[in-house]
Protein backbone atom coordinates (compact mmCIF):
# COMPACT_ATOMS: atom_id res chain seq x y z
CA UNK A 1 0.00 0.00 0.00
CA UNK A 2 1.27 3.43 -0.78
CA UNK A 3 1.92 6.41 1.59
CA UNK A 4 -1.18 7.99 0.14
CA UNK A 5 -3.27 5.28 0.02
CA UNK A 6 -2.46 4.82 3.85
CA UNK A 7 -3.36 8.38 4.94
CA UNK A 8 -6.79 8.38 2.64
CA UNK A 9 -8.05 4.91 4.58
CA UNK A 10 -8.86 6.50 7.37
CA UNK A 11 -10.58 9.03 6.30
CA UNK A 12 -12.20 7.15 3.86
CA UNK A 13 -13.73 5.01 7.19
CA UNK A 14 -14.78 8.29 9.04
CA UNK A 15 -16.78 9.34 5.80
CA UNK A 16 -17.83 6.16 4.75
CA UNK A 17 -21.94 5.98 6.47
CA UNK A 18 -22.74 9.77 5.42
CA UNK A 19 -21.40 9.24 1.90
CA UNK A 20 -23.72 5.94 1.87
CA UNK A 21 -26.59 8.27 3.39
CA UNK A 22 -26.38 10.81 0.31
CA UNK A 23 -26.07 8.32 -2.39
CA UNK A 24 -29.38 6.93 -1.04
CA UNK A 25 -30.48 10.39 -0.74
CA UNK A 26 -29.40 11.30 -4.61
CA UNK A 27 -31.12 7.21 -5.70
CA UNK A 28 -34.22 7.89 -3.70
CA UNK A 29 -34.81 11.45 -4.94
CA UNK A 30 -33.68 10.43 -8.62
CA UNK A 31 -36.19 7.58 -8.01
CA UNK A 32 -39.29 10.07 -6.79
CA UNK A 33 -38.43 12.23 -9.89
CA UNK A 34 -38.09 9.77 -12.82
CA UNK A 35 -41.20 7.88 -11.28
CA UNK A 36 -43.29 10.94 -11.09
CA UNK A 37 -42.42 11.86 -14.90
CA UNK A 38 -43.18 8.47 -16.24
CA UNK A 39 -46.67 8.46 -13.93
CA UNK A 40 -45.14 5.29 -11.85
CA UNK A 41 -48.14 6.38 -8.82
CA UNK A 42 -50.69 5.15 -11.39
CA UNK A 43 -49.83 1.85 -11.78
CA UNK A 44 -50.51 -0.31 -9.36
CA UNK A 45 -48.31 -3.25 -7.95
CA UNK A 46 -50.09 -5.31 -5.34
CA UNK A 47 -53.22 -3.71 -3.78
CA UNK A 48 -53.10 0.07 -2.88
CA UNK A 49 -49.37 -0.51 -3.63
CA UNK A 50 -47.94 1.51 -6.31
CA UNK A 51 -45.06 0.96 -9.18
CA UNK A 52 -43.75 4.43 -7.16
CA UNK A 53 -44.23 3.91 -3.51
CA UNK A 54 -42.82 -0.07 -3.86
CA UNK A 55 -39.14 1.22 -5.93
CA UNK A 56 -38.97 4.16 -3.07
CA UNK A 57 -39.49 1.52 -0.73
CA UNK A 58 -37.27 -0.80 -2.30
CA UNK A 59 -34.30 1.64 -2.38
CA UNK A 60 -35.03 2.33 1.32
CA UNK A 61 -34.69 -1.09 2.16
CA UNK A 62 -31.56 -1.72 0.51
CA UNK A 63 -30.12 1.73 1.77
CA UNK A 64 -30.57 0.91 5.13
CA UNK A 65 -29.06 -2.95 4.13
CA UNK A 66 -25.73 -1.43 2.97
CA UNK A 67 -26.24 0.55 6.32
CA UNK A 68 -25.74 -2.03 8.07
CA UNK A 69 -22.96 -4.23 5.72
CA UNK A 70 -21.19 -1.39 6.28
CA UNK A 71 -21.19 -1.36 10.48
CA UNK A 72 -21.13 -5.10 10.37
CA UNK A 73 -17.69 -4.66 7.82
CA UNK A 74 -16.48 -1.68 10.70
CA UNK A 75 -17.02 -4.26 13.58
CA UNK A 76 -15.40 -7.11 12.22
CA UNK A 77 -12.04 -5.26 11.25
CA UNK A 78 -10.21 -4.04 14.47
CA UNK A 79 -7.40 -5.68 14.40
CA UNK A 80 -4.61 -3.00 15.78
CA UNK A 81 -4.35 -0.85 18.35
CA UNK A 82 -3.66 2.07 16.22
CA UNK A 83 -6.73 1.54 14.05
CA UNK A 84 -8.97 0.66 17.02
CA UNK A 85 -10.31 4.15 17.33
CA UNK A 86 -10.77 4.80 13.49
CA UNK A 87 -12.88 1.45 13.37
CA UNK A 88 -14.67 2.69 16.53
CA UNK A 89 -15.59 6.07 14.94
CA UNK A 90 -15.99 4.85 11.64
CA UNK A 91 -18.58 2.47 13.34
CA UNK A 92 -20.59 4.75 15.73
CA UNK A 93 -20.58 7.11 12.56
CA UNK A 94 -22.32 4.03 10.17
CA UNK A 95 -24.97 4.10 12.84
CA UNK A 96 -25.41 7.61 12.97
CA UNK A 97 -26.05 7.54 9.15
CA UNK A 98 -28.27 4.84 9.99
CA UNK A 99 -30.54 6.81 12.12
CA UNK A 100 -30.39 9.55 9.91
CA UNK A 101 -31.60 7.29 6.57
CA UNK A 102 -34.08 5.80 9.01
CA UNK A 103 -35.38 9.39 10.26
CA UNK A 104 -34.94 11.48 6.72
CA UNK A 105 -36.37 8.51 4.19
CA UNK A 106 -39.63 7.36 6.62
CA UNK A 107 -41.45 9.88 4.68
CA UNK A 108 -41.55 7.58 1.70
CA UNK A 109 -44.14 5.31 4.08
CA UNK A 110 -46.67 8.10 3.85
CA UNK A 111 -46.28 11.25 1.88
CA UNK A 112 -47.68 11.43 -1.43
CA UNK A 113 -45.84 10.25 -4.42
CA UNK A 114 -45.56 13.64 -6.67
Amino acid sequence: MTVLGRQTKPLAMLLAGFLLWAGAFLLIYFTQATGCRLGWQEKEMFGVLSLQRGSLVAVYLLACALHLGLIYAFGQSEAQAERAFTHQTGRALAFAALAASLFCFAGIFWLTAC
